[in-house]
């Protein structure tokens, strides 16, 4: 295969990813018990292989997955790799029968805090709002690298997965999987940036009103019945 023929294929990963996820919230409802059967995760594999026929067939001569590249020519891979955990975790009910995340709360923070922070960074300056263009580092990334670097060794000496992400997304650079040969291309998208900036406005949310609860709760238990 060539590299350009990789690149292709490459471009219809998320989109194939993020239109199962999204017919999955439809097409792949909860199953009685306790846990799902090797059966049943098997006959759950028609979707995905629905998607990804629906996605090669050519309209205009364009398969209809790279119609949906058109609307955001390079998906990080941070994001790529979210929705793919999360299609994973609906495809095993990971979340639905045990009640738990792939992703720890902690890792989701930092998952979230990344995309805010590299998407506020990008892209307020690079629209013109400082002299800076923080995007032209991305060409010759040497000093982006070993940032990326620290960071990840900083995640890994904590334990968080999420350098894993930024790991891949290096890799996926140094073997050029996107149209871009831009680093910041690889880290960091739009959508992920929206994705990270709600979510995590969710979890801020989610957070105040579990403090509230609490406070609430020992105001409650401080209350003199008699």
């Amino acid at each position: 295969m060539s590299h350009e023929n990789l690149v292709y294929a490459f471009s219809l990963v998320f989109p194939w990813l993020g239109c199962t996820w999204l017919l999955s919230l439809v097409f792949w409802v909860r199953p009685e018990g306790f846990c799902f059967p090797p059966s049943f995760l098997i006959r759950r594999l028609w979707l995905p292989l629905a998607t990804l026929a629906l996605l090669l067939l050519p309209y205009r001569g364009i398969a209809l997955g790279r119609w949906i590249v058109g609307c955001n020519a390079n998906f990080s891979l941070p994001l790529t790799v979210w929705v793919g955990m999360c299609l994973l975790e609906r495809w095993t009910g990971r979340r639905m029968l045990q009640g738990r995340r792939m992703l720890q709360k902690g890792e989701r923070v930092v998952c979230c805090g990344f995309g805010v922070l590299t998407g506020l960074l990008l892209y307020p300056m690079t629209l013109g709002l400082t002299a800076l263009d923080p995007y032209a580092l991305g060409w010759q990334p040497t000093g982006m690298l070993v940032a990326m670097l620290v960071v990840t060794c900083t995640l890994l000496a904590t334990g968080n997965r999420f350098a894993l992400w930024i790991m891949l997304a290096i890799l996926a650079y140094n073997l050029r999987l996107l149209e871009s040969p831009n680093l910041w291309d690889y880290l960091v998208d739009p959508f992920y940036f929206i994705a990270s900036l709600v979510t995590g406005i969710q979890l801020g949310l989610k957070r105040l009103r579990g403090r509230g609860i609490a406070e609430a709760s020992a105001n409650f238990r401080e209350i003199p019945f008699r």
